[in-house]
């Protein structure tokens, strides 16, 4: 499951204008992401079906909602990057931290691994 908190690169506070892994309908094209960020639920849900569509995503969506303040993202401060391992009961059981502005996804991975074995 995947939780989208907040527009990581928004037009309107942090642009990037790197293209190189944007997506559209499954094929890789050179245009950079510009949205600004979600200022609705309404718009933050059209940006995940956005990424779902867009990447072929195969995982459940969640939406951090706007409208009460982006608990998740204010309870987990997932910014710049983080990775939350939650078990299937709810428990949370691995957390990533960047190192050097970057994250080996290795850890990540071999975890998955772990729990779905």
């Amino acid at each position: 499951m995947t939780v989208y908190t907040v527009e990581a690169h928004a037009v309107d506070e942090w642009p990037i204008s790197s293209a190189r892994f944007n997506m559209a309908a499954g094929q890789p094209y050179s245009e950079p992401v510009s949205v600004p960020q979600p200022g609705s639920d309404a718009e933050r849900c059209r940006l995940a079906r956005a990424f779902v569509t867009d990447f072929r995503y195969p995982g459940a969506v969640l939406v951090d909602p706007v409208s009460t303040g982006s608990p998740f993202e204010s309870a987990y401060a997932c910014w710049p990057f983080r990775f939350f391992g939650v078990s299937a009961g709810g428990v949370l059981r691995h957390v990533a931290h960047p190192k050097d502005c970057s994250y080996d996804v290795v850890a990540l991975r071999d975890w998955l691994l772990a729990e779905l074995a």
